[in-house]
């Protein structure tokens, strides 16, 4: 029997950033952020998406600094 739920999901990707990638990225680039300054950049993340460009770490490292600078 065709299940058209499963055939719809297979159909689809989902990709997700969470705050710890935040972090990490910031610990990377040598800043520090806290929990409001975090939350800013994913919200940044989903509201600045541009699907020719995607996201990539590039692209978190640029957000957060926006937030900080």
């Amino acid at each position: 029997e065709f299940d058209k739920a499963k055939a719809l999901s297979e159909r689809q990707s989902l990709i997700s950033w969470c705050i710890e990638d935040v972090y990490q990225q910031a610990e990377d680039d040598g800043v520090e952020l806290n929990d409001e300054q975090a939350f800013l950049v994913l919200q940044k993340i989903k509201a600045d998406h541009d699907s020719g460009q995607g996201c990539n770490w590039d692209v978190v490292s640029s957000l957060i600094g926006q937030v900080v600078g």
